[in-house]
């Protein structure tokens, strides 16, 4: 366990970097109950090691990659995000998290929270049109959908999430 001295940078550069830390995690699991205690055992990990961690070198970097393998066992226990969107999306979303500003726009926090709760179907053909990047033919065409019933069910997805996002946005107001 690190000595006081480490204390006060641990404290100064886990308060600096906790919301992306707990943002990369809900990325990775489905249920806000499961993030929240795993954002708790990574954090009492963290403290646990260190005296591992590189001074100079980014703390939330070092922070995520200790969590992603927090996150992988949690997954093999409960199996239930990678099955749904896949290793490749969850890693990107992970890695775009990790990189994100240290002031994280609420409305990106809500969004993490608000994607899972779309139906796997809009959930795939979000994935397909802004990750993959494919265009609304491309994506009729994989899917043997018209390219208005892609429109539509696309933009089905983008009002459930902006509805969601809102939503959140006055329960965090009400706080």
């Amino acid at each position: 366990m690190p000595q006081l001295s480490a204390t006060n940078e641990f404290i100064s550069l886990f308060t600096q970097g906790q919301r992306r830390l707990y943002a990369y995690i809900r990325s990775q699991v489905f249920n806000s109950h499961d993030a929240d205690d795993l954002f708790q055992d990574v954090s009492k990990a963290l403290w646990e090691h260190f005296d591992e961690f590189q001074p100079g070198t980014d703390f939330v970097r070092w922070a995520c990659a200790f969590a992603r393998f927090h996150v992988l066992a949690h997954h093999r226990h409960r199996k239930e995000l990678a099955a749904i969107l896949g290793d490749d999306l969850l890693d990107e979303i992970a890695d775009e998290v990790c990189q994100l500003d240290e002031t994280i726009d609420p409305r990106a926090e809500a969004l993490v929270d608000c994607l899972p709760q779309l139906p796997l179907a809009a959930r795939r053909m979000l994935e397909q049109r802004f990750v993959q990047e494919m265009t609304v033919a491309e994506i009729a065409a994989h899917q043997g959908r018209t390219v208005s019933a892609v429109y539509k069910t696309l933009q089905k997805a983008r009002d459930a999430l902006f509805d969601c996002i809102e939503a959140a946005m006055i329960r965090r107001a009400v706080r």
